[in-house]
């Protein structure tokens, strides 16, 4: 930030892409509440990382080339020994909740091959940026760009290929053509912030770094607006009108005279899988939101599944039989 008006701008754009952050997270908080067993959390938490991060490495720039040397000198702890350790599990934070999400997605876990590459990676990283301080001929040229880079783009192209792999997926999806759109639709969102990822990093033009520093707070914008525009665009509409797809491909109350469902459980199994919360469910039937969850339970170990996604899925692809 070598001129004032780009000090200037930095603050305003920070504190407008926060303040979109902070509106994003509670309002997919909230959002995500009307399908509370979709498992939508993985996604709140990758705003809720990527905000953080975004904090961080904006008093980190802005200390650097605002304070003077003496105040820097006093906070010389926090750069040398605090600020990357915290940068590191922020940015892992960030890529591991995205990673969660697309396995969710794919009705799977996160592998513990994901989770013990991240902290390999992590200890790795961090390791080389430590003995670089006490070795300074280990040290790359231009330390911090090269750290940084070496610290997003291994796990940001894990992103891209397990985007692409839920991309690829979802053309299988032949029962469900909405859930198909829903998780291409994530796939296309998410991968479109790569390009411009790229362009930032190859990109260097000489007298034109306000439009490559307007073109990183659009796209951080844009990152907290992808999950929401997904959510409400593409996700809850999906959710909400399975029940009367659901409804019209198969005889729900046959389904649940085979599977031994009570009065009580047929409501709330209609109510599920039109996409009404535990809340809302309370509200409806007038009972107690314990009540309903008991309900719940008690409808999960009689279809066989462990959440309302697979609860649908059962009902979608083996009309609430068992496999065949």
């Amino acid at each position: 930030m070598a001129y004032p008006a780009l000090k200037h701008f930095n603050v305003l754009t920070m504190v407008l892409i926060l303040t979109v952050g902070v509106w994003a997270i509670v309002e997919f908080r909230q959002r995500s509440r009307l399908s509370a067993q979709s498992r939508l959390g993985g996604l709140w938490f990758f705003l809720i990382f990527y905000n953080a991060l975004a904090v961080v490495t904006f008093l980190g720039a802005y200390g650097q080339s605002n304070l003077t040397s003496d105040q820097l000198a006093g906070l010389s702890f926090w750069f040398r020994f605090v600020e990357w350790p915290v940068l590191t599990a922020l940015v892992l934070g960030v890529h591991v909740s995205l990673y969660a999400f697309i396995f969710r997605r794919r009705d799977r876990g996160l592998p513990a091959w994901i989770v013990l590459l991240t902290g390999v990676f992590a200890a790795g990283a961090l390791a080389w940026y430590f003995l670089s301080l006490s070795f300074p001929s280990l040290a790359p040229p231009r330390p911090e760009n090269t750290f940084w880079l070496v610290l997003v783009w291994p796990p940001g192209i894990l992103d891209i290929v397990l985007l692409g792999w839920l991309l690829v997926g979802s053309r299988w999806i032949a029962d469900d053509p909405g859930r198909r759109k829903v998780d291409a639709a994530f796939a296309w969102l998410f991968l479109a912030r790569y390009p411009v990822h790229l362009a930032l990093t190859v990109w260097n033009p000489a007298g034109a770094e306000f439009w490559a520093f307007a073109l990183s707070k659009l796209l951080g914008l844009y990152t907290n607006l992808a999950p929401l525009i997904w959510l409400k665009a593409f996700f809850l509409p999906w959710a909400g009108s399975l029940g009367k797809v659901l409804g019209t491909r198969f005889d729900l109350p046959a389904i649940g005279r085979a599977r031994g469902l009570s009065a009580r459980e047929m409501e709330i199994l209609e109510l599920m899988i039109d996409g009404k919360s535990y809340k809302e469910i309370e509200s409806a039937l007038h009972i107690s939101i314990h009540t309903v969850k008991s309900h719940v339970y008690s409808l999960y170990r009689k279809m066989d599944v462990k959440s309302r996604h697979q609860l649908i899925h059962r009902i979608g692809v083996y009309g609430g039989g068992d496999r065949t």
